[in-house]
């Protein structure tokens, strides 16, 4: 009779924890920032872009794909207070986040962020949401509390 419930009791741990490890990587994998998320202008609340987030080798950097325009904006628009290498580069395509990695508290930091309409570049941290709809993006001067955040949602 013990040998069975000694069984039943293994069986029963080894399930558990291969429940949890399975969620964990299913919370994982919905927390991560790599895919495509749609901004959101300061001023209208409005949608303003679509930014692909890709990760290589632990480091993420970001690319414009999509400008929602507005009137008198049109996919020819130049980055014109853009300086050095992005300097009268098109917006479309533009990497505008670069250096971020994964720290410990799930935080993405370490990187940078440009805000082409202004062409001023700030430092930057990222952490999606739990439900991994969601994500706030902090650009910064300095320190962290010299800077704002923004909410992206996730389109894909």
């Amino acid at each position: 009779m013990t040998n069975y419930a000694n069984k039943r009791n293994f069986f029963r741990t080894a399930l558990l924890i291969i429940g949890y490890c399975v969620a964990q990587l299913a919370f994982a994998a919905n927390t991560s920032p790599v895919g495509r998320w749609q901004t959101i202008d300061d001023g209208d609340n409005k949608p303003r872009s679509i930014v692909k987030i890709n990760e290589s080798n632990g480091v993420l950097s970001g690319n414009i794909e999509k400008i929602y325009y507005r009137t008198g904006e049109g996919p020819s628009d130049l980055c014109s207070k853009c300086t050095g290498e992005r300097h009268n580069k098109p917006f479309i395509g533009m990497n505008i986040l670069w250096g971020l990695t994964r720290y410990p508290d799930g935080q993405w930091k370490g990187g940078k962020i440009i805000d082409p309409e202004s062409g001023n570049t700030y430092r930057c941290k990222l952490q999606v949401s739990p439900d991994g709809k969601t994500m706030t993006v902090r650009g910064y001067l300095g320190v962290s509390l010299l800077g704002r955040d923004q909410t992206w949602l996730r389109v894909s």
